[in-house]
């Protein structure tokens, strides 16, 4: 078994989980409709990353659209999806414990 990494990318339309490789191999991946209701989409992508989660896993990149503080994680403003004043890096960290980074997707 190998050390793995899972990366998720927020978009406009969609979702996107990926288990990646150490050497950046696309192992599996899962693209899902997104939605602009909060409570959904953050259900949504931890159920996705809970998909592809694993013994093996070392850590998780999330993409989000919108602005990102790159020393806390936290988002400060919203695109497609508005996840800036809500508690979305504590919602991650509760449900897994791999750790993680949360980046402006570019």
């Amino acid at each position: 078994m190998q050390d793995c990494t899972i990366g998720v990318d927020i978009g406009g339309t969609n979702i996107r989980v990926a288990r990646i490789s150490p050497s950046g191999e696309i192992l599996r991946k899962k693209i899902v409709a997104g939605s602009r209701d909060r409570p959904t989409a953050i259900g949504l992508i931890t159920d996705l990353i809970a998909e592809m989660d694993g013994t093996d896993v070392t850590a998780i990149g999330i993409g989000v659209p919108g602005r990102v503080d790159a020393d806390t994680g936290m988002v400060l403003s919203g695109g497609y999806l508005f996840l800036s004043n809500c508690a979305f890096k504590a919602m991650i960290e509760e449900r897994f414990v791999w750790p993680y980074a949360v980046s402006h997707d570019i």
